[in-house]
């Protein structure tokens, strides 16, 4: 069971190119970590820096495109109410709040900047308190990041998915449950470890030959004490696993051990 458990850690954690990059851009999307927080913690974990580098570079990368499918989806919404807004119109009005936003954005020279290159340029939340409402923040700074808020909410919102620990490491629940719960100790165990050996790998061969090399042992101390002269002192009885009939019959030895 241990071995299985590794093997599936192994497949989702194990190479840190191959994790899940929604993990990494949802820390992102902490305003008290963000993108300097993912190479940090990448550089303490592993050691091979040029993995550590190159992972970096691809969750910013993954966090940008991303952002620009949301911002895709946002220009579409808008582009049709904007042209729903003109048909309904007398025309010839002029929304002079936009224009004004537009101009006093050209004059600051942040016409490029997105939404995002704006809120990794921003300094980070120096709350560590551990009842901090991520998605409170991003509903509270909406109107600042209104497509980035819409990203973190669908991206924050994933919930996780846990197993206990009784269940990771016991199956003596799916044994004994609330719908079969009379068993007796003995028929509990004899249930479990039966489970366990038909699921354990086939060991007849290691088996065979340790019981090969018992029997030599005992071959060989046999005439240690034969040639010391306490031959009379009988052996102590080991029980040892029965050989198959072709390990028997190479053995050749006389009486059991």
């Amino acid at each position: 069971m241990a071995t299985k458990m590794k093997q599936k850690y192994d497949k989702y954690w194990g190479a840190v190119d191959k994790m899940n990059k929604l993990l990494y851009i949802a820390a992102v999307l902490d305003p008290r970590l963000k993108l300097q927080f993912i190479g940090f913690t990448l550089k303490w974990m592993y050691d091979d820096e040029k993995a550590v580098s190159a992972l970096t570079e691809d969750v910013e990368l993954a966090t940008y495109e991303l952002y620009a499918h949301y911002e895709n989806q946002m220009e579409v919404g808008e582009g049709s109410s904007s042209s729903q807004t003109e048909l309904d119109d007398d025309g010839g009005n002029v929304d002079l709040v936009a224009e004004y936003m537009k101009q006093l954005q050209k004059e600051r020279g942040v016409v490029n900047k997105t939404e995002l290159d704006r809120y990794l340029k921003e300094d980070v939340e120096k709350s560590m308190d551990p009842k901090f409402n991520v998605l409170g923040w991003w509903k509270v700074n909406s109107h600042r990041f209104p497509t980035l808020s819409r990203m973190a909410k669908d991206v924050l919102a994933v919930p996780i998915s846990t197993v206990s620990s009784e269940a990771a490491f016991s199956t003596g629940g799916r044994v004994l449950n609330d719908f079969r719960s009379s068993l007796t100790p003995r028929i509990v165990e004899a249930l479990i470890c039966t489970q366990d050996w038909l699921r354990a790998d086939s060991s007849l061969c290691l088996v065979e030959e340790d019981s090969v090399e018992i029997v030599n042992i005992d071959e060989e101390l046999s005439m240690v004490m034969k040639a010391i002269g306490i031959s009379d002192v009988p052996l102590p009885h080991i029980n040892t696993p029965r050989m198959s009939p072709n390990v028997e019959a190479s053995t050749n030895t006389k009486g059991s051990i």
